[in-house]
């Protein structure tokens, strides 16, 4: 039942990270093209907060999925 629910929540973690990123990345896109003088330097600034945040998504995901590995490896013994 541990098993079962520790990796249910991983799971969850990751796909509602990747989900909200995607969507996020999409987002500044379009207002990137939308936007104008001012406002497209102030969205290209914060591109870059972005891509910091979709990095440590990256690196949270796979240590999530590493940490799910070695729960299951230690039910196994």
């Amino acid at each position: 039942v541990q098993k079962c629910l520790v990796t249910a929540i991983y799971a969850v973690y990751v796909v509602s990270c990747i989900g909200f990123t995607t969507a996020i990345t999409v987002r500044f896109k379009r207002l990137s093209r939308i936007a104008s003088g001012a406002k497209r330097a102030l969205i290209k600034a914060q591109i870059h907060f972005v891509v910091v945040t979709v990095a440590c998504c990256i690196s949270h995901s796979i240590k999530a999925a590493f940490q799910v590995y070695l729960f299951n490896l230690t039910l196994r013994k």
